[in-house]
């Protein structure tokens, strides 16, 4: 399985050096002004989400708890296809479910869910997110486009991306640190801790709306 193995590491260095000529080229205060403030707070819609978001990311209670949790969460992150009767099993299997992410196994998770049905697999990554937010990014469909990965399997892209964030993130530290800083300064942001994942995952989303 070595070739698999190489392969998705150059897959992981493409990114890597995608989101590195990205920062090469942007200054942190246009990026913080061109891809957080206008596209993800001074839009009303966006804010609201990012509320949400905080809301469900910071209190897990919520997820367990929230009676008709999922047709509230696929709203909410505009989620297609999932019909009632998977929302009733995604509901019936909360606590599985937070159990695979808990632990680490979310290739079963995945496999079990997603893999053999016609449910936006956005759905998975942002479930990941949730529950191990400084892990896992929630990745859209666009930012995927955007690394030019749509010819992978989600899978795999989604895997790739989450450890070319990470590693960036921890190899620029001089970059990362200061755009921390300066997101969790900004109205919301400022009552919560946005983690690494969570503010590459807006940039590059708003990146990638750029592209038509």
């Amino acid at each position: 399985m070595k070739h698999i193995s190489n392969y998705t590491e150059y897959l992981v260095d493409l990114v890597y050096d995608r989101i590195d000529d990205f920062f090469s080229f942007n200054s942190i205060d246009d990026i913080i002004q061109n891809n957080i403030i206008i596209p993800h707070i001074d839009n009303k819609n966006m804010l609201s989400y990012h509320k949400y978001y905080f809301k469900v990311v910071e209190n897990k209670k919520y997820y367990l708890k929230k009676e008709n949790f999922f047709q509230e969460f696929v709203q909410k992150n505009k989620i297609k296809g999932l019909s009632d009767e998977f929302c009733t099993r995604f509901e019936n299997d909360k606590e599985q479910i937070s159990r695979y992410i808990k632990n680490g196994d979310i290739l079963p998770f995945y496999i079990g869910y997603f893999l053999f049905s016609d449910v936006d697999k956005s759905l998975f990554t942002k479930l990941a997110h949730i529950f191990l937010p400084h892990y896992y990014c929630m990745l859209d469909n666009r930012i995927i486009s955007f690394f030019q990965l749509e010819k992978e399997s989600f899978y795999i892209a989604f895997n790739v991306i989450c450890d070319a964030y990470r590693s960036w993130w921890q190899e620029n530290l001089n970059i990362s640190l200061e755009l921390a800083e300066r997101v969790n300064e900004l109205p919301v942001f400022n009552e919560n801790e946005s983690t690494k994942m969570k503010i590459l995952d807006m940039i590059f989303y708003a990146e990638s709306r750029k592209i038509r």
